[in-house]
């Protein structure tokens, strides 16, 4: 078995990009990433290598490739001691996971004199990161990490621990709807205790990019406490985010902007499920007319973010109430309480998480 360097416009990079299809097919619930996404991703289109570097690397048994693994430095990542790896997919194989982690632990500590290795981490945490480490029996969800049961143990078989972790919660229909009811009895309640000056904006459609813009200026601000915190700038973020950007235009009233007075304080997102139509797609691209037609049954409640001195607002119950509501004049039945840090959380009332996850770690 060796360890190959590949430059990122090295053909060979085809076997890199296709070790997935070989490996989840069958045997393990995946939701295909876009194939096309994920070369733009690795090219010189991608924004973040005006600020960063990468090495890819492919474990060969052979001439069969069994494992692949990418090694990236971020000159501005929050945490300059931090090297990443992402892309790591691999077989059954410890040895093989060794010699992945082994070489993008050497690469990032020789290129950006860095002394210890996070991931898995796709260049940053704007795109995709962490590993499942359970709740491999449920259904994914779009925008889930989903990973082999058996990776956790193989880069535990590299020396690599947790370092950070979350959890997302399968929420049924009849504990959904008792939240919504819930919020329905407290909503004005909440309303009339807090000052007019605070209010939610569902988001505008025809001024997609103010929104866009908004969203990053308070974005940056509200995640730089995030583990893995990157500055980007908006022509990133814009990339970065571009796929949430089409849910953004086909649901506008699951995307929220939270205003105190004429000063936006924090952002929240919702989205319809539509993972069955990407399962479908197996990375084929996206056709909107056909996506369009699907009627998912599941809400995935995402991402909710206030600047710290108005968290006593509540107005992420707004933005919960909201997304519940016209969730359900959609026709959802189930939901999901998405990727939630380890710690206390608004999903604890619906039990023990049903799916966890992580972000491992080495020092040199």
């Amino acid at each position: 078995m060796q360890i190959v360097p590949l430059d990122l416009n090295d053909p060979r990079m085809e076997a890199f990009f296709e070790l997935p299809w070989q490996i989840y097919p069958e045997k393990h619930a995946w939701i295909p990433p876009s194939r096309e996404q994920v070369r733009a991703e690795l090219s010189t289109e991608n924004l973040f290598f005006r600020h960063g570097q990468a090495q890819a690397f492919l474990a060969l048994d052979g001439e069969r490739v069994v494992g692949r693994i990418l090694a990236s430095l971020d000159h501005q990542l929050k945490d300059k001691r931090v090297g990443h790896f992402g892309y790591f997919e691999a077989y059954n194989r410890p040895d093989v996971a060794q010699a992945l982690l082994n070489a993008a632990m050497d690469w990032v500590s020789v290129q950006g004199g860095k002394d210890t290795l996070h991931g898995p981490v796709d260049l940053h945490i704007f795109n995709r990161y962490r590993v499942q480490t359970a709740g491999f029996e449920t259904s994914p969800f779009l925008g889930e990490p989903r990973s082999p049961e058996y990776y956790p143990a193989l880069l535990e078989s590299a020396g690599l621990m947790p370092v950070a972790r979350w959890n997302s919660w399968d929420i049924g229909e009849m504990q959904l709807r008792g939240m919504y009811q819930y919020l329905q009895g407290q909503i004005e309640k909440i309303r009339a205790q807090r000052p007019a000056s605070y209010r939610l904006q569902t988001f505008r459609p025809d001024a997609l990019e103010e929104e866009l813009r908004l969203s990053h200026q308070i974005a940056m601000e509200v995640f730089s406490e995030n583990y893995g915190y990157t500055v980007l700038d908006f022509e990133e973020f814009q990339q970065a985010f571009s796929g949430i950007a089409g849910l953004m235009q086909i649901h506008p009233d699951l995307f929220g902007l939270f205003y105190h007075e004429q000063d936006v304080i924090g952002l929240g997102y919702a989205y319809l499920d539509y993972a069955a139509y990407f399962q479908a797609l197996k990375g084929a691209p996206v056709n909107p007319l056909e996506m369009l037609e699907q009627q998912p049954e599941r809400l995935v409640l995402h991402t909710f973010g206030i600047q710290p001195t108005h968290r006593h607002s509540e107005l992420a119950y707004d933005m919960f109430y909201y997304g519940l509501k016209h969730g359900f004049a959609r026709g959802v039945k189930s939901g999901i309480g998405a990727l939630a840090k380890e710690g206390r959380t608004i999903y604890d009332q619906f039990g023990p998480p049903t799916r966890s996850y992580a972000v491992y770690a080495r020092q040199v």
